[in-house]
């Protein structure tokens, strides 16, 4: 909701005549629009899961500030300012030699990019509690940034500016906090505050890991230190006990087994059973209890958020009934007119069909238990679809609505057609696979033909509407394009540009996947939370940038990039690389001489294999301390994030997995059902009393689940009457609805469920909530949901 700019319709009429009214009533109209407009407010902050609102004094001045703090062109400059502010380090020493420019030109940007965060910081300030603001975590951590930044860039060009030599960008690892603690960014922040929480649970398990590797080195270092063995590449074989926890850690990530066992194992094969019990110990024990440990924690720290979350969430809402409610209910007019500042794109039919959902008995009243489940509905993402004429209906009419035309689009909208055309892909990727060339153009022409069946018969808008349509045009449009330039044009052989599109077409075998109802479920639900992933991915972009940059300082210009010859050793600049796996390998490209490089190195480094040999490289050039570097990020990348995140997807995935649909969502659909305003769904007969006839066995005709559209389906109004009474709601202007269950985010994903129980808290007593709580977090509190100041719900 840009909420800043919305108008009210019902409210302006008022607003124009207000000068006729006497001044009490002009006060009493001008109070009613601020309050309905915070109501708003309130509600779609309930909805997205922010809190700014419960931290300032609700007067018209500070609700307009925070509008403007929250409205689009705010957050999208934000997002712009924090992207140019990342992008720096792409410019600054050490960069590419394309990229680098004068030390004088990102100092500058900078200084602009803190500047806007200062006026976020203000810009905050100015509408929220300055006890709230100067005791709040993000904000002292955006501030101590900002000081530390503008500090470090005075000195370094005042180094610079004076030719000292040296100088340091200590504050650039600093910049992902930045990007952590602004408001905008709850879900990363809720993301890194799981790996904050976690390390004092996890703390004792690593210390009694370390003792254990360090126990074990010492008998590694006095069994073979003394017995002059060597590795492969002539490298004492656990000649220093340093050299020895090192060896050791690294085979827990079991990036060099069976190498560092192979020497022991040559000498003396009894020897070998040291390494196994090694390996059980600390990779198969301890390993798996850090991760139990992690998961445990997050499990822990999962169910204290969503707590705080739904109270969040519950205040807002009652809050917001406290506003709009007249005598302990909010009536119909007062919804409709909130409705239109939340959400002026919708319809009159869709609010009248949320009403009803919110209403089902139909008194045209909420009461605040009714009303806290708005915040859910508004979250269930149902899309308007109007009857459209397509274009070859309004040129042809005839020839369209004739018996051949309507057989023809009767079969497209078969499952036999699809069903062919689906075999049709499998046997195309066999002879992709098979290098069957001769028969790509047969099955060229059956694609071509599928795609202009599917145009026919559904129309061109709603072809397009569907990604997989989109995809199968694109790729078959220029698969057919190509082919069609190569053959007048006499080139042979393959091309790349039709390589890759053969390639796009055997990725149509994923729809397949779609067809079968295992499958189905493992990718919708991954689908459904992929948006929670990304949120993981940008705290895995945030622990990357840190290191990278501290990489780019440390290890700068010591490792020089070299062409790949097979066969021809390289020392990457450096001779005390010569005759290292590190130049052996040819890993001259792996280095922190720019940005990209050191994101590149730590992706390898996060895969794990071969790790060791990148740090036995720069242990080389270096000292032997710059290993630390490369652990560090291995614990803090590998076993601590990679861990907590596997644990997000263990928790979403069998939360989301048992419940494919939330409670509110069946609620709307079948709300739509009853009305006979489904995509493809008729209108339900009535009955001589006035009910909806149960004739045809009782139940609604569904809403269409299937990836085409229905676009035959039954153009007659659809006039029926909701259960429990109201006006009744017509089809006349042709819209059908149904329910667009695309990827939730987290808040939808994590609080909806545990919210939809709790709005029936009130109803049903604690019962319901503990029970909720003991499916997700085995756990039999129940105070999730506080009691109101009143006692009342």
């Amino acid at each position: 909701m840009d909420a800043a700019s919305q108008e009210i319709p019902e409210c302006t009429d008022t607003i124009e005549i207000v000068s006729d009214l006497p001044e009490n009533d002009r006060h009493r109209r001008a109070k009613s629009k601020h309050e309905l407009l915070l109501a708003a407010t309130y509600i779609e902050d309930a909805r997205s899961g922010w809190k700014l609102s419960l931290h300032f004094d609700p007067s018209p001045r500070n609700l307009s500030y925070y509008l403007a703090f929250r409205s689009a062109w705010g957050k999208y400059l934000l997002y712009l300012v924090l992207a140019v502010h990342m992008a720096l380090a792409l410019f600054e020493e050490p960069a590419l030699r394309t990229l680098q420019v004068n030390y004088l030109y990102p100092a500058c940007v900078e200084l602009f990019c803190v500047a806007f965060y200062v006026y976020r910081c203000l810009h905050l300030l100015s509408f929220t509690s300055h006890g709230w603001f100067w005791k709040d975590v993000k904000n002292l951590a955006v501030i101590s940034v900002i000081l530390l930044t503008i500090i470090d860039i005075v000195v370094f060009m005042g180094m610079k500016e004076t030719g000292a030599v040296g100088g340091v960008r200590w504050s650039r690892p600093l910049r992902p906090l930045l990007m952590i603690n602004i408001p905008e960014s709850r879900q990363i922040r809720r993301a890194w505050r799981s790996v904050s929480r976690t390390l004092p649970d996890v703390a004792g398990t690593m210390v009694l890991f370390v003792l254990n590797l360090l126990l074990f080195a010492l008998m590694a270092y006095k069994l073979f230190g003394s017995r002059g063995l060597k590795y492969a590449n002539g490298r004492p074989y656990f000649s220093t006990y340093q050299d020895s926890v090192f060896d050791l850690y690294v085979l827990v990530t079991t990036a060099n087994s069976p190498d560092v066992m192979m020497p022991a194992l040559n000498a003396s094969p009894p020897m070998f059973l040291f390494f196994v019990v090694f390996v059980l110990i600390s990779l198969y024990l301890f390993m798996n209890v850090i991760l139990a440990v992690i998961y445990n924690s997050y499990r822990k720290h999962l169910k204290k958020d969503v707590q705080t979350a739904v109270a969040a969430r519950r205040l807002l809402m009652s809050r917001a009934f406290s506003l709009l409610g007249r005598g302990g209910a909010v009536l119909r007019d007062d919804y409709v007119r909130v409705m239109a500042v939340l959400r002026p794109e919708h319809g009159t039919q869709l609010v009248d069909i949320l009403w009803r959902v919110l209403d089902p008995h139909g008194d045209g009243m909420l009461g605040e238990r009714d009303l806290y489940q708005l915040a859910d509905l508004l979250n269930v993402r149902v899309t308007e679809v109007k009857d459209r004429v397509t274009l070859l209906e309004r040129l042809f009419p005839s020839c369209f609505n004739s018996r051949p035309a309507v057989l023809v689009r009767r079969v497209v909208r078969q499952r036999p057609f699809r069903l062919f055309f689906d075999l049709l892909i499998v046997v195309n990727a066999i002879t992709i696979a098979v290098d069957a060339d001769q028969a790509e153009w047969a099955f060229l022409a059956a694609f071509i033909l599928e795609i202009l069946l599917k145009m026919y018969a559904f129309g061109f808008r709603e072809f397009f509407d569907k990604l997989w349509n989109m995809f199968d045009f694109v790729v078959i449009g220029g698969a057919f394009l190509i082919s069609v330039v190569r053959a007048s044009t006499g080139l042979q052989g393959n091309t790349l540009v039709l390589d890759v599109l053969l390639l796009f077409r055997c990725l149509r075998v994923v729809k397949l996947m779609d067809s079968v109802a295992i499958f189905r479920a493992v990718l919708r639900t991954i689908a459904s939370f992929s948006r929670s992933i990304v949120t993981y991915g940008g705290v895995l972009f945030c622990v990357f940038y840190f290191f990278a940059l501290i990489g780019m300082e440390l290890f700068a210009d010591r490792v020089m990039w070299a062409p790949f010859r097979p066969g021809r050793p390289t020392d990457c600049g450096d001779r005390l690389l010569k005759d290292t796996d590190f130049s052996r390998l040819q890993y001259c490209a792996n280095n922190f001489n720019s940005l990209p490089a050191a994101l590149a190195v730590l992706f390898e480094l996060m895969v794990v294999n071969q790790w060791h040999v990148l740090a036995d490289g720069y242990a080389a050039v270096t000292t032997q301390w710059a290993r630390l570097y490369f652990v560090a990020f291995h614990l803090c990348c590998v076993v601590l994030l990679l861990n907590i995140f596997t644990a997000f997807i263990l928790e979403a995935f069998i939360l989301e997995f048992t419940t494919e649909r939330t409670t509110t969502e069946t609620r709307v659909e079948r709300k739509i059902a009853e009305l006979g305003l489904g995509l493809g769904s008729r209108a339900p007969e009535r009955a001589s009393g006035g009910a909806p006839s149960d004739s045809a066995g009782g139940d609604y005709t569904t809403l269409v689940e299937s990836d085409e559209l229905d676009a035959d389906h039954d153009p007659r109004p659809a006039g029926a009457a909701a259960s429990g009474g109201g006006e009744q709601l017509t089809a006349s202007t042709g819209v059908r609805f149904h329910i667009d269950r695309g990827p939730r985010s987290v808040e939808v994903l994590l609080t909806v469920p545990v919210a939809a129980d709790a709005s029936r808290f009130c109803r049903t007593g604690p019962r319901s909530v503990e029970v909720l709580l003991q499916r997700m977090f085995e756990s039999g509190e129940t105070d999730l949901i506080p009691e109101s100041s009143n006692g009342r719900c």
